[in-house]
């Protein structure tokens, strides 16, 4: 936080647990992203600086990364903004049948999209191309955009 601060660059506060016993994992994730917000503003970190990641793919098990895909109105709702990043992640890997990671972009569009619809600000994604053509029209239909 330190260093953000002195260099007054982004940060992306990205949700991890080495435990996936979770009460319910959408406030279990709010706990942990507002104590680092809090740790990195009292370093100087400013709001405007700051993104949150809900770790989808880390610290959670297929179940809950679905369950944090269907909640993520929920994270989208403060006033950071949130970056989404499932791409190829297993848990789509698995909704497809066991496909193989360089098979699962269109069920990472569809994740993408999921998210966009509940307010994410920014995906990552390793196939750009089709990803921005999907996004546009996404938004498109769903902001106006």
């Amino acid at each position: 936080a330190a260093v953000v601060a002195k260099y007054k660059v982004p940060v992306i506060i990205m949700h991890n647990s080495n435990d996936t016993n979770y009460g319910d994992i959408i406030e279990d994730m709010k706990a942990f992203f507002f104590c680092a917000i809090d740790k990195a503003l009292k370093e100087g970190v400013t709001p405007q600086q700051i993104w949150l990641d809900p770790g989808v793919g880390f610290g959670k098990t297929e179940e809950q990364n679905i369950e944090v895909m269907q909640r993520l109105g929920e994270l989208t709702a403060y006033e950071y903004p949130v970056l989404l990043a499932p791409s190829r992640k297993r848990f789509i890997g698995s909704m497809l049948g066991g496909l193989p990671p360089e098979d699962r972009d269109e069920g990472t569009v569809a994740a993408c999209i999921t998210g966009v619809f509940q307010g994410v600000d920014m995906v990552r994604v390793h196939n750009v191309k089709m990803h921005k053509r999907a996004l546009a029209v996404a938004d498109g239909l769903l902001r106006g955009e």
